[in-house]
């Protein structure tokens, strides 16, 4: 994939001064999700709503819907809240997603908002892929 757009100042992540657009992050959730060039270790490996890894206690309440349904990786700095993977939607169709909460003084409840994203994801399914 291009690399154009993007701002990669550490290896680990955790550089604030880092900038991989959601898009982009979207985008390789393609790619890794069809597997090919043995991408498919990377989704196999990935956390799962409410069953696994930094996901298996998120996605309560009302976005309990989508428990199982959501394979993704977060990812979090002082300044920041992230996930971005794939959806499995309530009518079949195969989403992928990234969601960023961003901003000084950010608070843990942003996760829950991201979940609450997601599972709106799952609901709506190919209706948002025809927008």
């Amino acid at each position: 994939m291009p690399v154009d757009g993007l701002t990669i100042k550490d290896g680990s992540g955790l550089s604030e001064a880092n900038a991989v657009p959601p898009s982009y992050v979207a985008k390789l959730m393609v790619k890794i999700k069809a597997g090919g060039q043995n991408l498919s270790v990377v989704y196999n490996a990935l956390p799962v709503a409410g069953k696994s890894g930094s996901l298996s206690g998120r996605f309560t309440g009302a976005a309990a819907v989508a428990r199982g349904n959501v394979i993704a990786k977060t990812g979090w700095i002082d300044t920041a809240y992230t996930l971005g993977g794939v959806v499995n939607a309530a009518d079949g169709t195969t989403l992928t997603f990234a969601f960023y909460a961003i901003g000084n003084g950010i608070k843990d409840t942003a996760k829950a908002a991201i979940d609450t994203l997601t599972a709106s994801v799952y609901n709506c399914g190919d209706n948002l892929s025809n927008i």
